[in-house]
């Protein structure tokens, strides 16, 4: 039986992960659909797997569509997390018959909004290879800056590749939020 939820938005619900996700984590993580659009490079083992969800620095979410029986279609999160400084980094992906239908978009505006607005942090980045179109699609409407390109930094499918880094701040969520 799933965890409860975390918090829900319009369509879906979050909930921790949990080690009865795990299989579903791991299998789509190392999935060529998701690795190839993410700056990662290496598979997750279920113990590798297990010791990232389990880390005090790191939010995994497992996003879910609410119609019964709730079906894991992704996973956002929140890593690196700084309290202190007051910043972390946001990741997210789906699986790939529930891309296209916006629950990306609805997954990192309710992420966005427990970062900025529960855990009042003042700076979100994100990670974007610069191939990865629909991912950026999905954070520039938030008011996500591009701050910097790696060139040639990350190499994935036979080819370096640009890492764009991005990020939005407290002050541009709530301008942007409104």
């Amino acid at each position: 039986m799933p965890g409860p939820e975390f918090f829900h938005s319009e369509r879906l619900t979050y909930r921790l992960v949990e080690e009865e996700d795990y299989e579903f984590v791991q299998s789509n993580w190392n999935s060529p659909h998701v690795w190839r659009r993410m700056p990662i490079a290496e598979p997750l083992s279920q113990a590798e797997l297990a010791q990232w969800i389990e880390s005090d620095e790191t939010l995994h979410l497992l996003v879910c569509t609410k119609e019964e029986p709730m079906t894991p279609r992704g996973l956002v999160y929140l890593f690196d997390i700084e309290p202190r400084n007051g910043h972390a980094e946001l990741g997210y992906w789906l699986v790939p018959d529930a891309q296209g239908q916006g629950y990306a978009t609805e997954a990192v505006e309710s992420c966005l909004q427990f970062a900025f607005a529960d855990q009042r942090l003042h700076k979100v980045i994100a990670r974007i290879l610069a191939d990865n179109g629909p991912s950026r699609r999905v954070i520039e409407p938030f008011g996500f800056q591009e701050e910097g390109r790696l060139r040639e930094y990350h190499y994935s499918n036979g080819e370096f590749k640009d890492l764009l880094i991005y990020s939005i701040l407290a002050t541009e969520w709530d301008e942007n939020s409104q």
